[in-house]
């Protein structure tokens, strides 16, 4: 159900404008029959006055602009509607379940969580699970500046970033256009992934050319091991932002993809 419908402010409006519908639709007839005179109606001397083809005339005027204004409403809804069902994300977003885990985390949280992601896994329809500290349609807030290694710090740029594990791209289909995923049997903690729109940003051409280049990311000197396609983290109305991705396990989100 759509979450307007929870909305007290919508079912106000809604009964507002029926209301006033019902008002309005009683009105004409109401002002027409108290403006005759019963003496005269009965003996078949009815007179047209002029106020009230004013009135009428213009009664057909605005329920024709509204007919028109509803149909065109109507139109644009239809036509974005149909847009966003359309439009490719770049991401994977159907039979996933999303849902938060517990905010504070100790030193022993990886080996807690590889442990619940095996049992999770044997659950009878799941087919993975991955942790990350952002998911599609959530607003990332954490920013920070990244550069080449070899351009001074007046060439940072503000870059939004984020945590995922090495199950976070396979598990929402995002393409890897150069270089590799993070990978357990390596220790990317000292390696960083980015988006087309970063790439551009950092002044690369072509994807394979960021491959193995160093960059400073906040206060950490970081080589980029991978670029992958950019997919839309917000809504459509945003221009895809620049993304970077370091590898960590948090337990901000667990997304869970099932059968």
């Amino acid at each position: 159900a759509l979450p307007i419908l929870y909305e007290s402010q919508f079912w106000l409006l809604v009964v507002g404008l029926f209301a006033m519908g019902t008002v309005l639709s009683g009105f004409y007839p109401a002002l027409v029959l108290s403006s005759f005179r019963p003496v005269a109606v009965l003996k078949g001397k009815l007179m047209k006055s002029s106020g009230g083809n004013v009135l009428r005339k213009s009664l057909v005027v605005f329920q024709f602009g509204a007919s028109i204004f509803l149909i065109v409403g109507s139109i644009v809804v239809y036509t974005q509607l149909r847009f966003m069902k359309n439009q490719d994300l770049g991401v994977t977003l159907d039979e996933t379940m999303v849902f938060k885990g517990p905010r504070v985390t100790d030193s022993l949280y990886t080996s807690k969580y590889e442990s619940f992601k095996n049992e999770i896994v044997k659950i009878p329809g799941v087919k993975s699970i991955t942790s990350s500290s952002t998911i599609p349609g959530d607003e990332i807030w954490w920013t920070s500046n990244i550069r080449l290694l070899k351009n001074p710090a007046s060439q940072n740029v503000v870059v939004s970033g984020g945590r995922f594990d090495p199950d976070y791209l396979p598990s929402y289909g995002i393409k890897v256009l150069a270089g590799r995923n993070f990978d357990t049997r390596f220790n990317d903690e000292n390696n960083i992934i980015i988006n087309q729109a970063l790439m551009k940003t950092l002044a690369f051409k072509q994807p394979q050319d960021a491959i193995n280049t160093k960059v400073v990311f906040g206060r950490d000197t970081l080589e980029i091991v991978g670029v992958i396609e950019d997919y839309h983290q917000m809504s459509l109305k945003n221009a895809v932002a620049p993304l970077a991705l370091v590898r960590g396990y948090t337990s901000q989100y667990y997304s869970v993809k099932v059968e």
